[in-house]
Protein backbone atom coordinates (compact mmCIF):
# COMPACT_ATOMS: atom_id res chain seq x y z
CA UNK A 1 0.00 0.00 0.00
CA UNK A 2 1.37 3.44 -0.89
CA UNK A 3 1.60 6.03 1.36
CA UNK A 4 0.32 10.00 1.11
CA UNK A 5 4.28 11.15 1.97
CA UNK A 6 5.88 13.14 -0.69
CA UNK A 7 8.58 10.93 -2.24
CA UNK A 8 11.89 13.31 -1.38
CA UNK A 9 14.53 13.13 -4.37
CA UNK A 10 17.76 14.95 -4.00
CA UNK A 11 18.07 17.04 -6.87
CA UNK A 12 21.64 17.05 -8.49
CA UNK A 13 23.71 20.36 -8.11
CA UNK A 14 21.91 21.78 -4.96
CA UNK A 15 21.14 20.30 -1.61
CA UNK A 16 17.38 20.46 -1.47
CA UNK A 17 14.89 18.19 -2.06
CA UNK A 18 11.87 17.64 -4.46
CA UNK A 19 9.03 16.18 -3.37
CA UNK A 20 6.95 13.79 -5.96
CA UNK A 21 3.34 12.84 -5.66
CA UNK A 22 2.86 8.99 -4.31
CA UNK A 23 0.51 6.57 -6.29
CA UNK A 24 -2.73 7.59 -4.17
CA UNK A 25 -2.13 11.61 -4.68
CA UNK A 26 -1.86 11.38 -8.66
CA UNK A 27 -5.74 9.00 -8.59
CA UNK A 28 -6.79 12.74 -6.52
CA UNK A 29 -5.58 14.36 -10.28
CA UNK A 30 -8.63 15.26 -12.05
CA UNK A 31 -7.03 17.62 -15.29
CA UNK A 32 -4.74 15.74 -17.69
CA UNK A 33 -2.80 18.78 -17.63
CA UNK A 34 -1.52 18.68 -14.02
CA UNK A 35 -0.86 14.91 -14.53
CA UNK A 36 1.29 15.77 -17.59
CA UNK A 37 2.95 18.15 -15.09
CA UNK A 38 3.59 15.57 -12.75
CA UNK A 39 4.86 13.12 -14.94
CA UNK A 40 7.22 16.06 -16.51
CA UNK A 41 8.39 16.03 -12.68
CA UNK A 42 9.16 12.88 -12.27
CA UNK A 43 11.31 12.77 -15.35
CA UNK A 44 13.24 15.60 -14.18
CA UNK A 45 13.74 13.83 -10.95
CA UNK A 46 14.85 10.57 -12.61
CA UNK A 47 17.21 12.09 -14.98
CA UNK A 48 18.21 14.34 -11.61
CA UNK A 49 19.23 11.05 -9.75
CA UNK A 50 20.48 9.15 -11.97
CA UNK A 51 23.71 12.21 -12.45
CA UNK A 52 23.46 11.78 -8.87
CA UNK A 53 24.00 7.77 -9.11
CA UNK A 54 26.94 8.44 -11.55
CA UNK A 55 28.29 11.21 -9.13
CA UNK A 56 28.21 8.22 -6.32
CA UNK A 57 29.76 5.94 -8.15
CA UNK A 58 32.65 7.88 -9.40
CA UNK A 59 33.07 8.43 -5.47
CA UNK A 60 33.28 4.67 -5.07
CA UNK A 61 35.35 4.03 -8.00
CA UNK A 62 38.01 6.84 -7.36
CA UNK A 63 38.22 5.67 -3.50
CA UNK A 64 37.99 2.00 -4.79
CA UNK A 65 35.49 1.52 -2.29
CA UNK A 66 34.11 -1.41 -3.82
CA UNK A 67 37.26 -3.37 -2.50
CA UNK A 68 36.77 -2.35 0.86
CA UNK A 69 32.71 -3.25 0.46
CA UNK A 70 33.85 -6.69 -0.82
CA UNK A 71 33.54 -6.46 -4.05
CA UNK A 72 36.51 -7.22 -6.88
CA UNK A 73 36.14 -4.16 -9.01
CA UNK A 74 33.17 -1.19 -9.80
CA UNK A 75 31.10 -3.48 -12.09
CA UNK A 76 30.73 -5.78 -9.50
CA UNK A 77 29.66 -3.64 -6.99
CA UNK A 78 26.94 -2.03 -9.20
CA UNK A 79 26.00 -5.33 -10.75
CA UNK A 80 25.31 -7.36 -6.95
CA UNK A 81 25.05 -4.32 -4.17
CA UNK A 82 23.00 -2.33 -6.66
CA UNK A 83 21.06 -4.88 -8.10
CA UNK A 84 21.18 -3.45 -11.70
CA UNK A 85 21.32 -6.35 -14.47
CA UNK A 86 24.91 -6.59 -16.44
CA UNK A 87 23.45 -4.59 -19.19
CA UNK A 88 22.44 -1.52 -16.74
CA UNK A 89 26.08 -2.18 -14.84
CA UNK A 90 28.11 -1.84 -17.70
CA UNK A 91 26.12 1.11 -18.68
CA UNK A 92 26.07 3.01 -15.73
CA UNK A 93 29.86 2.21 -15.19
CA UNK A 94 31.04 3.58 -18.75
CA UNK A 95 28.66 6.41 -18.92
CA UNK A 96 30.48 7.33 -15.21
CA UNK A 97 34.20 7.26 -16.35
CA UNK A 98 33.35 8.74 -19.72
CA UNK A 99 31.53 11.69 -17.92
CA UNK A 100 34.15 12.54 -14.98
CA UNK A 101 36.58 12.42 -17.77
CA UNK A 102 35.22 14.83 -20.16
CA UNK A 103 33.49 17.38 -17.99
CA UNK A 104 31.44 18.96 -21.04
CA UNK A 105 29.52 15.29 -21.41
CA UNK A 106 29.38 15.61 -17.92
CA UNK A 107 27.21 18.71 -18.20
CA UNK A 108 25.19 17.32 -20.98
CA UNK A 109 24.47 14.68 -18.96
CA UNK A 110 23.60 16.60 -15.92
CA UNK A 111 21.30 19.10 -18.05
CA UNK A 112 19.69 16.48 -19.63
CA UNK A 113 20.64 17.24 -23.16
CA UNK A 114 23.01 13.73 -23.63
CA UNK A 115 21.35 10.21 -21.70
CA UNK A 116 22.42 7.48 -20.08
CA UNK A 117 22.59 5.12 -22.89
CA UNK A 118 24.11 8.06 -25.30
CA UNK A 119 27.11 8.22 -22.87
CA UNK A 120 27.46 5.18 -22.65
CA UNK A 121 27.46 4.24 -26.43
CA UNK A 122 29.77 7.23 -26.85
CA UNK A 123 32.11 5.48 -24.22
CA UNK A 124 33.00 2.69 -26.78
CA UNK A 125 33.91 5.15 -29.37
CA UNK A 126 35.87 7.36 -27.18
CA UNK A 127 38.15 4.11 -25.76
CA UNK A 128 38.78 3.06 -29.55
CA UNK A 129 40.10 6.87 -29.71
CA UNK A 130 41.44 7.09 -26.83
CA UNK A 131 39.63 10.03 -25.24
Amino acid sequence: MYSFKKLIVPVVGTRFAHAIPMKNELAEIKSVSELHNQTLAAARAEKAATFYLLECLHQIDSKKAYFELGYSSLYDYIHRALKYSEAQSYERMAAMRLAFRVPAIAAKLRDGELTLTSVAKISGHAKREKL
